[in-house]
């Protein structure tokens, strides 16, 4: 009987072993195929990744050459082959920013953000598009989200500057401008000049215009084809009252990128120095650019006025005020009744200046001078 237990126990135990070493060696082959399915998946996650990395680069190139429309259709490609690409969505979104798409870029580098990118490009082109579509304070967050994760990089002070200078903290735009400039290598290259650009617009903000064309001839001497850095010397010039200097330099931009807003303010430099024709060449420049140009056609209107050519002035100021009807050029609004009321008042129509006048004073109830004007107005009428 024991015999027999004996026998029948070491056949169950033979059983159990040979069992188990197959089922140890299916677990084995099982094991291998998932493992090499692993590389395999791996090996295809890495592939798309290069091929992603690889049409990202080839974009910003396109950016760089300012093949914009060329450059988006390498992001866009290189997001389909690897949706996890962070890198695709920043430089698709800065290329959403060039372009004037802000919701579309803030939600790209949204998508970056999530994907879990510590680039701080992300956070400052983030900050930049906030700012644009209207909310600073998270802007801020942003910038200064850049700032901390890469302290050594000129760009993320650059922008936070940029920021602090449009928010009118001109002292802190100051403070991060300088860091930026501090922190680059020696020798300077042409791409620096965008910080001194930037700190020169401060320094006129603060109203140290020494400083400032000092910052904006080193922007020109690092690139000297910068418009900004002409445009904004023209600008410290115009506060100086060196108005042929700041027209020199308003020339100087034109002559890399014609605008109608350039053309506009080289036309009001030469109505400061009453050089009305002129001025009349420039306002008419603009709108060969942009032919419902609000602030040229109000150029055109008050040269005229002041050329005494009342006609056309009246003509003009009508033409201003269509398209300011449209347009809603709130800063131009009470300028535009003023002066034709002024129109109307050397035309005679004192009913027509008098309605015109107050109109302007509803929209700017401080301006002293046109108060004055209409009650002198008032008062000739009632001596008669």
């Amino acid at each position: 009987m024991k015999r027999y237990s004996y026998i029948i126990y070491s056949i169950v135990l033979l059983i159990l072993v040979s069992t188990g070493c197959r089922t140890s060696d299916s677990q084995s082959h099982r094991d291998a195929s998932v493992e090499a399915a692993a590389h395999t998946e791996e090996g295809q996650v890495s592939a798309a990744r290069k091929e992603a990395a690889r049409l990202t680069k080839i974009g910003e190139k396109y950016v760089q050459d300012r093949k914009r429309e060329s450059a988006l259709f390498c992001f866009n490609k290189a997001i389909a082959t690897d949706t996890t690409y962070a890198e695709a969505y920043i430089s698709r979104g800065v290329v959403y920013i060039l372009l004037d798409k802000y919701e579309q870029a803030l939600g790209d580098f949204n998508k970056a953000i999530d994907l879990g990118t510590v680039n701080e490009k992300a956070y400052y082109m983030r900050g930049w598009a906030n700012y644009i579509l209207g909310d600073s304070k998270q802007a801020l967050v942003d910038t200064s989200k850049a700032v901390e994760i890469n302290p050594s990089n000129p760009e993320v002070y650059n922008y936070r500057g940029k920021l602090y200078y449009t928010l009118g903290e001109y002292r802190k735009a100051l403070e991060d401008l300088t860091k930026a400039i501090d922190s680059t290598v020696r020798p300077r290259n042409a791409r620096e000049c965008v910080y001194f650009s930037t700190r020169g617009m401060t320094y006129c903000g603060l109203g140290e215009y020494t400083k400032a064309l000092a910052d904006y001839e080193e922007a020109l001497r690092l690139n000297p084809q910068w418009l900004e850095a002409y445009e904004g010397r023209a600008e410290v010039y115009r506060k100086m009252q060196q108005y042929a200097k700041a027209i020199a330099d308003y020339t100087a931009a034109l002559q890399l990128k014609p605008s109608s807003d350039l053309y506009i303010a080289r036309g009001n430099l030469f109505m400061l120095i009453d050089q009305y024709t002129k001025a009349l060449d420039n306002f008419n420049e603009a709108l060969v650019l942009t032919p419902d140009s609000v602030p040229a056609y109000f150029g055109k209107a008050y040269a005229y006025y002041c050329l005494e050519d009342y006609q056309q002035a009246l003509d003009n100021c009508n033409q201003t005020l269509r398209l300011n009807n449209v347009q809603k050029v709130e800063i131009l609004e009470a300028e535009i009744y003023k002066l034709r009321g002024r129109v109307y008042l050397v035309m005679d129509k004192f009913k027509d200046a008098l309605k015109d006048l107050d109109e302007s004073i509803k929209l700017d109830p401080e301006d002293s001078d046109t108060i004055n004007l209409r009650d002198r107005i008032l008062n000739a009428i009632n001596q008669k």
